[in-house]
């Protein structure tokens, strides 16, 4: 984020000389982009609420005091030129751009993970060290016929 010019996305700076000192529009900006990442559309009592209690957000802020809902409110009232989604949507086309993110292929992962694991809960365990032998011997063969079959057709 730090290498993307946040700029555009900004009304020009009024030049506010009194009252309380302004908060970081850029800041501002990562905590509402990474809570709709995050969470998807979310209420902005959420997002004060997340900048006060998730390390991550406070992280996004760098030691400036969490924002009140209102203040994010105004901030998407008042300073910004386009709707969140929009600049979200610019902000991956960039990433994707500069990256070279190859957005034909998706790539699963196969891992297991007990949502709510206790010593009772996980039955995978016996079930693959009793039948991988099997499943071993299994693949084995299939393979072993793919490659008589390819020498038979040359």
């Amino acid at each position: 984020m730090d290498r993307i010019d946040l700029t555009p996305y900004f009304v020009e700076g009024k030049g506010y000389k009194t009252g309380r000192p302004r908060c970081d529009a850029e800041k501002l900006l990562k905590v509402i982009l990474f809570a709709f990442m995050e969470n998807g559309y979310c209420s902005l009592r959420e997002i004060e609420k997340l900048c006060n209690n998730d390390i991550r957000f406070m992280y996004l802020l760098d030691e400036m005091k969490a924002p009140t809902f209102a203040t994010f409110g105004n901030f998407i009232r008042n300073e910004l030129t386009t709707n969140i989604e929009d600049i979200f949507n610019d902000i991956n086309s960039y990433i994707f751009d500069k990256e070279k993110v190859d957005l034909n292929h998706t790539y699963i992962d196969g891992t297991k993970i007990e949502a709510n694991a206790n010593k009772y809960t996980w039955v995978w365990k016996k079930s693959c060290t009793r039948n991988r032998l099997k499943v071993f011997g299994y693949d084995s063969e299939l393979i072993d016929e793919i490659i008589k079959d390819s020498s038979e057709e040359a």
